[in-house]
């Protein structure tokens, strides 16, 4: 965090943006006969992904550093002549195939005889190294060659500027690997290529059809001549060494002009050899499989900037001279959706960027407007850096293009020789060139990884309409030549970037630690292994792991192992040292300890597992989401929460897996690996006896059995070892020996012996990490809190995950709303993304205020909402999203700190609706459970299949959110010794998992904790449920279940019926159900279709059931998601992650058939809400609609709603209340219905900043203090918060800034608002940026317009400074209005005369009357009232603790006279 405790991204929203644009095309690859999997599929899952080019995103990627993927990488221009015959060269064996991997060439080339191929001739050099003949001259052929040294071009060689494939002999071909480069998106001089092959004109021919820019320095385009036969048309391929040859148009002007003919921009093309002259059909979807052709005209490049300040590469090729040829859609002007993220220059006072806009008339004219976008001509400029040798650190820090070994240019026309060095660096100059100033200098050093590296001594810029500078995009894949090598040399290079990022080697450190048993790792532990990473190597014991290349994990595996935190016994004891471990490591550690055997007959194919997710929350390949099993910052309530620490995989701990993970246990050592009694193997449809084995996948080996007394306590000790590395205590042990002795005694030797078994896989030991130090006493239940007289009320919320597209689930009506044909064209019209009128369901839409749209319109798949919604019983929400304050599209940016668009954040936010993290609590409806408890309300928090920090309260209260699977409740089991009345083995595991005195391990601690209460509420809990009848059917077929949604809120719908037999009866519940897959990056369309059936079945289905049960007016489902999705299409016909979404609210009590907050009155890019590519800034916030819910909860108390929402005053009077959402509401908003006053505050801060959001909030509460004083009212019936910052060089104080704001306070009409006018607000305001200046604003200057009536140790800051400072030893009392016109005033003489033009006689008590102020300082301890403010600022003490909760008194308004007396605030306090 930074000094204003804002946190420092690691990356930002465009970086997840441009970023993601690396791994676009990834499919999976082809299945292998000689993998086996357990489904049928013509897809790999054991293999790696492979790219498909075209699909792959080809334009530059800005880097998560500021730079760019790309940087330090060898430009492609660079490339020595005959690169493919230097050192370093690469080829890879193709065998008998012509057909390059890395290239794309027409399949039918490879069996077609009439194709040109590259053939090595026996004296070539290139021949030699891949033929690698033997004595007999027989072939010899690697998989991999490289080129050692630099080979001279033989024949033909000399005559091509690159390769692709080459024939060494009959049947054996070899493809060239190009090593990595970069080609800069703006270079010097382009050129006009074109392609494209049109229908026949009569008398002229066929002619291309496209074209685009090319750097003719790059061997990017085929070969084409023209008036070879004394015509104007080109013959393309003309006399070409092979099939899919490019050259340089230097090579290719040569050897045309050799010919006598001309390179030129033809009005046809000559096609008399159809095997040379191959048909360049144009292939927009394909751009890898284009050919295209030199031609000698120009070609200019541009730049279009977005209103976002994304930018697009545009060319603009000179149109031929015959006909009018297309420009390349994804570089055309009209047809690019092609923009790339670039770091501008920022504003320094206002930090936005600084580009141009279709709002600031196009950098005020020097770009043209276009397509709601600026088009701007481009300048280049390629300059060197260093004309001397300059430091390492000053070569890192400024050169971002790499160079090549200087030694690849030993044989070439320019050569390079060291030039000078230093310790560290070393230059080399090209042998046309006079210094190290030349910008095709070398400078090679070791860079921050160890690697050595060649830096070029160049910058390349481009200028924007002669005003705005970027950096030279670099990119791997050139734009007229996209080849899946430069694809996959992008990826292996951001890959490369990612873990080479700072924050790479910490993160990955901890959570590796994290993996390894330790969920909180001391900040020393992250840091040794952090070194290790770094170094790539680790030493221990005259033992040294790794190679020394950063990110060696061998390196990092034995930092972890080897650590001390790591060996020592001593970290065992602390009772925070160790982890929960995930149950799928415990499965597998139960199994290889205990020497698992599979049995013969049983084969993989048939899979060893079954319903794994269910029974214990976690299997290999099935993970809930991308984000796998658990947050790694999980932290559960309780002593975690309130200390601050995580535990990952408690998060996993739901009543099923918890369950499930216990009786799978017991059914494998019952059972072996069998289906029966909760077991984890598949359906064999048989009940073995216990101690049969015969049904089951396999069974345990390990000799555990006993004989006698000694024998069970070695089997208790080797069984510890390997299952819970010798942590068991000597407590539970005894507890094992007991239980084993009694069932010994009881059933036999092989009874105790399984019992001991089960035993041990339940002890907390097995499932933590952590040493028990036991108490000897029973571990209570959790008791469950009283049931009130209170009536039943609970509120589901329906959370679809990934992002819905709301805008088409809510959209503008089919008829009779004119928004309607803007948002079919800002959706793509038919080939986008947009509802036609036949897919919507009109409603009524006269609640949203919108002129001219008495509709809108519901997704026709969602009937149940529109149905719902018509009964008058179902809201939306329009336009809401997580917000800190309200915003607006010029200031969201600078005054929204959350991570926005990410997945994990916003979901977190829309759980949390705390934007500071000023709750006690994670979540917004467990915080509502805190306050509903302490009113004595019995409550029930639930969430279903996963669990959800929504429903999570205060870590104080311990109470922890049931988690349940749709799948059943499992109840803890035993066949023999658990079941029914037989519960023989109840004693012995309450015993195991007894209490732990305050020391013990806090992990073991919280897992027999949640054991025993589970264990405990399901036992009451599967029969009420199984008894439970519903009166509606929930018939749920597959294509109504998905995402298991219907059965969710069935669960739900039991669970409400049962109210009263859970716990001691509930009276106030919170649920929470989610439906995934909704991130619909790739056909959003088909995402809807296959998700929103169910849901409105479901839905439906809930809908009836609740008014079956007559609670309709008691249960309120809210249906949400973490963000709306952009209005904009992609190219994959889907939507990307956004902001403001729409959301629907039903009930029985809910006050329907309205639209609440503001639907948007464009979707053009100039509405105020579109803050780019279509994501729109929400209107209205989370707290809105969660403040409404709060009070119909039954929560009115203005502190108690502030606790559930401590960010609500946030948002002045944009609030809901229940009586705007509910029948049976009554509550009104507090500090709203009055009078609304606006005035400015200043504050002088040292640096360029904004208030962070807590001081704004702190500003406020101060201005309601003193308003609450001033006026004698409660501080509920005002609100106030702080808007339109922003940030100039200051006046008053030279050398600072002044912080600018609104401070918006609106009243209610209690009796407050007449009685507070603007005079007075101003007043307000005025004095409580003082005082937020002195106690509130981190590094503020006290603030004044005249000097302090006490004086200071320092001056103090006015609009008019004295000349000389006050010296005193207090503080100033209170600023003055204005400077006063009379001389000091003091009640003590001065130490020392003044010096003045009439100075005092002799010290008095009573002013003396001069007309200016003393020259020097007076020393006094009592006050003074001097003419002139003083100079500089006053030291005033900061109090040590926030100011937000002291008595500071209130300030009156401002006197009409000159006098002293008057004219002055003043501050009345208790004094601190």
């Amino acid at each position: 965090r930074d000094p204003f405790d804002q946190v420092i991204q690691t990356y930002t929203n465009l970086d997840i943006l441009s970023n993601s644009r690396v791994m676009t095309g990834f499919i999976f690859t082809a299945r292998r006969g000689n993998t086996e999997e357990l489904f049928r599929s013509e897809k790999s899952r054991q293999d790696p992904l492979r790219i498909e080019v075209d699909k792959h995103d080809f334009f530059p990627k800005s880097a998560v550093d500021g730079g760019w993927i790309g940087d330090r990488y060898p430009l492609c221009v660079d490339l020595p002549r005959y690169h493919f015959l230097k050192m370093g060269a690469k080829y890879q064996l193709r065998g008998g195939s012509s057909m390059p991997r890395l290239h794309h060439n027409p399949h039918h080339w490879d069996s077609d005889e009439s194709i040109k191929r590259f053939v090595l001739m026996q004296e070539s050099g290139l021949y030699q190294q891949l033929c690698n003949p033997d004595e007999n001259g027989i072939c010899n052929f690697a998989n991999i060659v490289t080129l050692e040294s630099n080979l001279a071009c033989y024949d033909k060689e000399c005559r091509i500027d690159t390769l692709q494939t080459v024939q060494v002999t009959p049947g054996t071909f070899y493809e060239y690997v190009r090593q990595p480069c970069i080609d800069l998106s703006f270079y010097p001089n382009p050129k006009k290529i074109v392609t494209g092959f049109s229908q026949w004109v009569r008398n002229i021919g066929r002619r291309h059809t496209h074209a685009m820019c090319a750097d003719p320095r790059s061997a990017v385009a085929a070969r084409s001549c023209c008036n070879i036969a004394a015509t104007l048309r080109a013959e393309y391929n003309y006399d070409f060494e092979y099939h899919g040859e490019r050259v340089r148009l230097a090579t290719n002007m040569d050897q045309c002009a050799a010919d006598n003919g001309t390179v030129c921009d033809p009005i046809a093309m000559k096609a008399d050899n159809p095997l040379v002259n191959i048909r360049p059909v144009y292939n927009y979807p394909f751009p890898s499989q284009n050919t295209f052709f030199w031609t000698d005209a120009n070609c200019t490049q541009s730049v279009k900037v977005r209103e976002d300040g994304m930018i697009a590469i545009i060319n603009e090729p000179v149109t031929n001279p015959w006909f009018t040829d297309n420009t390349v859609p994804f570089v055309d002007v009209v047809n690019t959706v092609n923009y790339i993220s670039v770091t501008w220059e920022k504003d320094p006072m206002s930090f936005i960027d600084i580009y141009p806009t279709v709002e600031n008339f196009c950098g005020q004219g020097v770009c043209s407007i276009r397509d709601d976008a600026c088009l701007c001509s481009m300048m280049l400029s390629e300059t060197p850096v260093f004309t001397s040798l300059p430091t390492r650190d000053d070569i890192l820090a400024n050169l971002t293009i790499g160079a090549f070994d200087p030694d690849t240019f030993l044989d070439s026309n320019i050569t390079y020789s060291l030039q000078e060095s230093s310790e560290d660096v070393e230059a080399f100059v090209p042998s046309d060139s006079d210094g190290i100033g030349a910008m095709s200098t070398i400078f090679k050093i070791i860079d921050e990884y160890g690697d050595t590296v060649f830096l070029k001594n160049m910058v390349s810029t481009i200028t924007l309409g002669n005003t705005y500078e970027l950096r030279n995009p670099p990119s791997f894949i050139n734009l007229a030549k996209v080849e899946l090598r430069d694809a996959e040399y992008e990826v292996d290079a951001f890959l490369t970037h990612l873990i080479r990022h700072s924050s790479s080697a910490p993160f990955i450190s901890k959570k590796l630690i994290q993996y390894h048993g330790i969920s909180n790792p001391t900040p020393g532990f992250v840091q040794r292994v952090t070194q290790a990473f770094v170094s790539g190597s680790f030493t221990s014991g005259g033992i040294t792991f790794g190679n020394q290349k950063y990110g060696n994990l061998k390196a990092v595996a034995a930092a972890i192992t080897l650590d001390p935190e790591s060996l020592s016994p001593v970290t065992d004891e602390d009772p925070i040292s160790g982890n929960i471990r995930e149950p799928l490591l415990k499965l597998v550690q139960f199994m290889r300890s205990l020497s698992f055997k599979r049995r013969p007959q049983v084969k993989f194919r048939h899979g060893l597992f079954e319903d794994m997710s269910f029974k214990m929350g976690q299997m290999v390949f099935d993970p809930p989401d991308q984000f796998s099993f658990f947050s790694t910052d999980y932290s559960p309530p309780g002593v975690f929460a309130e200390a601050e620490m995580v535990s990952p995989e408690s998060e996993l701990l739901s009543m099923s897996s918890v369950v499930g993970l216990s009786n799978g246990l017991t059914s494998f050592v019952n059972y072996g690996l069998a289906y029966a009694d909760g077991g984890f193997g598949p359906s064999f449809n048989r009940l073995p006896a216990v101690g049969d084995y015969s049904s089951s996948m396999g069974f345990l080996t390990f000799p555990y059995q006993t004989s006698n007394d000694t024998s069970v306590s070695n089997t208790i000790d080797e069984l510890s070892t390997m299952l819970t590395a010798g942590r068991l205590s000597a407590e539970n042990k005894q507890v094992i020996m007991d239980a084993h002795a009694y069932f010994n005694q009881a059933y036999g030797t092989d009874f105790a012996d399984r019992v001991l078994l089960k035993l041990m896989a339940s002890s907390p030991e097995f499932h933590t990490s952590n040493t028990l130090r036991k108490t000897g006493s029973t571990r209570p239940i959790t008791p469950p809190s009283p049931k009130s007289s209170s009536p039943y009320k609970a509120i589901v919320y329906i959370n679809l995950a990934g992002g819905a597209d709301s805008f088409n689930i809510l959209t503008p009506g089919a008829s009779d709303c004119n928004l309607y044909d803007g948002y079919w064209e800002a959706r793509g019209r038919g080939a986008g993304i947009g509802l036609s009128t036949d897919e919507i369901l009109d409603i009524d839409a006269w609640s949203a205020g919108i002129s001219g749209c008495s509709s809108l319109g519901v997704n026709k798949l969602l009937p149940a909402y529109k149905d719902i919604f018509d009964e008058g019983k179902g809201v939306f929400f329009a336009n809401m999203g997580h917000l800190h304050k309200p915003v607006t599209k010029a200031n969201w940016l600078t005054e929204t700190k959350t991570d926005l668009f990410s997945h994990h954040t916003m979901k977190l936010e829309s759980h949390v609706v705390d934007a500071f993290r000023e709750g006690d609590g994670p979540g917004v409806l467990g915080r509502m459970l805190d306050i509903l408890e302490g009113y004595g309300h019995a409550v029930g928090a639930t969430a279903v299949n996963a669990r959800a920090p929504m429903i999570d309260g205060s870590p104080k209260t311990g109470r922890l959110a049931d988690v349940m699977s749709t799948e059943g409740m499992p109840r803890v089991f035993d066949r023999n010794f658990l079941k029914g009345e037989d519960q023989q083995l109840r004693e012995f595991l309450e015993a195991l998992h007894s209490e732990t005195d305050d020391s013990s391990g806090i992990f073991g601690n919280a897992w027999s904790q949640t054991f025993v209460d589970i264990w405990n509420k399901t036992d009451a809990l599967v029969m009420t449920l199984r008894n439970t009848d519903l009166a509606t059917p929930f018939a749920s077929p597959a294509k109504t279940n998905v995402g298991g949604i219907t059965s969710q809120l069935k669960l739900i719908a039991r669970l409400i019926t049962i109210r009263n037999e859970r716990g001691s009866g509930i009276n106030r519940d919170v649920f929470y159900c989610e439906m995934g897959g909704f991130d619909a990056h790739f056909k959003v369309a088909t995402v809807m279709e296959n998700k929103l059936p169910s849901l409105n079945h479901a839905v439906a289905s809930f809908w009836a059931e609740i008014k079956a049960q007559g609670l309709q007016n008691s249960v309120t489902v809210v249906q949400g998601s973490e963000f709306g999705r952009t209005i904009t299409p992609n190219s994959n016909q889907g939507s990307d992650h956004a902001w403001g979404g729409n959301y629907f609210m039903f009930g029985g009590d809910v006050r329907g058939g309205r639209i609440m907050g503001d639907y948007p009155l464009s979707f053009s890019v100039s509405d105020p809400t579109n803050i780019g590519r279509g994501r729109l800034l929400p209107t209205t916030s989370w707290d809105a609609l969660f403040y409404a819910l709060t009070q119909w909860m039954g929560i009115t108390d203005q502190d108690d709603i502030d606790y559930v929402l401590p960010n609500s005053q946030n948002f002045g009077c944009n609030l809901f209340t229940d009586y705007d959402l509910f029948n049976s509401g009554q509550q009104v908003l507090n500090g709203c219905g009055g009078a609304t006053h606006t005035t400015p505050i200043t504050f002088q801060v040292p640096e360029i900043r904004m208030l962070t959001g807590k001081e704004q909030k702190q500003v406020c509460r101060l201005a309601m203090r003193t308003t609450s004083l001033m006026y004698n009212f409660d501080r509920s019936q005002a609100r106030c918060y702080v808007a339109d910052q922003s940030i100039v060089d200051s006046e008053v104080a030279p050398g600072k800034y002044d912080v600018n704001g609104i401070a918006v306070m609106n009243f209610d009409s209690r009796g407050v608002a007449s009685s507070v006018d603007e005079t007075k607000v101003k007043a307000i305001a005025k004095s409580t940026a003082a005082t937020a200046s002195d106690f509130v604003i981190e590094g503020a200057l006290p603030q004044s317009e005249a000097p302090s009536q006490t004086p200071s140790m320092q001056p103090s800051v006015s609009a008019m400074p004295s000349f000389e400072p006050s010296v005193s030893s207090m503080p100033s009392e209170s600023p003055s209005e204005s400077p006063s016109d009379v001389p000091s005033v003091s009640s003590q003489p001065s130490d020392e005369p003044s010096i003045s033009l009439e100075p005092s006689g002799e010290p008095t008590s009573l002013p003396s009357t001069t007309s200016s102020p003393s020259i020097t300082a007076s020393t006094s301890f009592s006050p003074t009232i001097s003419g002139s403010p003083t100079l500089a600022p006053t030291n005033r003490t900061v109090f040590e603790q926030d100011f937000q909760y002291r008595d500071i008194g209130y300030v009156s308004y401002a006197g009409m006279s000159d006098s002293p007396s008057n004219g002055l605030y003043t501050v009345e306090g208790n004094g601190w």
